[in-house]
């Protein structure tokens, strides 16, 4: 997990209790955080400045999903990087498929996924 700079009070996101930071130049000097039942932890800075560090929102990156019921037997679901490729394989399928359109089932769709790094 990467972590981040908090330059706001509003960037932590903890449950239950109420963050405030005191800034000094720009930098966070204390941190109060208080909970439900009046319960208070302070920890402020000793020499120079308290970096507070969050955890970064998860990177997202669009996928191509394609996915159905092929041919009303076979679910399908399989993601790709690239739209041609997604498409490539869509045909792929359309090729071997001998019936009705409505019931051909797969769609190619782009899909935000969240990935690791």
């Amino acid at each position: 997990m990467n972590l981040k700079e908090v330059k706001n009070a509003s960037e932590i996101r903890l449950g239950g209790v109420n963050v405030d930071i005191e800034l000094h130049n720009g930098r966070a000097h204390a941190i109060t955080v208080t909970d439900q039942n009046g319960g208070m932890l302070r920890v402020v800075a000793d020499l120079t400045a308290l970096r507070l560090l969050v955890p970064e929102p998860p990177k997202r990156v669009t996928r191509y999903h394609l996915s159905g019921r092929f041919a009303g037997l076979v679910d399908v679901s399989e993601y790709f990087d690239d739209q041609n490729e997604a498409v490539t394989w869509l045909e792929e399928y359309r090729k071997r498929y001998i019936g009705p359109d409505e019931e051909f089932g797969l769609t190619v769709q782009p899909v935000e996924v969240e990935v690791s790094e």
